[in-house]
């Protein structure tokens, strides 16, 4: 995990779990989330998702539970939002976009259920603002409806 002091624009950094080095683009006042380009695409992380020292190698790197283990080329072509908070969810939502999007996936399908429509009312604005969802549509009937959407991605 990288330490404030360390996080500075220009610095170089690891993503932890995801087996990308990026450059930080800019560090708000509260490090809550940081901008970091890799390649050509920009990610906002968490400070905990970082590593500064690049220096050390891979197998050296703390890995976080949380994410995934293997090859992004392995990753689902699917989340699954329902259980989760608001928060929680679009939080889980942005790495899986972030990660699809390094795989070179062209669409995920995103199940976030029916309930009371908050999580999906949600999910869907944060399509609307995000630079990775080319188009969403709702799914069909046998892909659970309005309870799911599929998610085309590429970058504008």
């Amino acid at each position: 995990m990288a330490r404030r002091e360390e996080v500075k624009e220009g610095a170089a950094v690891w993503l932890l779990g995801m087996s990308k080095a990026g450059v930080v683009r800019t560090t708000p006042a509260d490090y809550a989330r940081v901008e970091i380009q890799v390649g050509a695409l920009r990610l906002t992380r968490p400070l905990d998702d970082l590593a500064v020292d690049l220096q050390a190698p891979v197998s050296s790197r703390p890995a976080r539970s949380a994410l995934p283990s293997s090859p992004l080329e392995m990753l689902p072509s699917e989340i699954d939002l329902r259980g989760q908070r608001v928060d929680d969810a679009l939080a889980a939502l942005e790495r899986a976009l972030d990660e699809a999007m390094l795989a070179g996936r062209g669409a995920v399908r995103v199940i976030h259920g029916h309930g009371t429509g908050a999580l999906r009312k949600a999910v869907r604005e944060l399509f609307e603002r995000s630079h990775y969802v080319s188009e969403w549509v709702p799914g069909g009937p046998d892909e659970g409806g309005d309870g799911v959407s599929v998610v085309t991605l590429g970058e504008d």
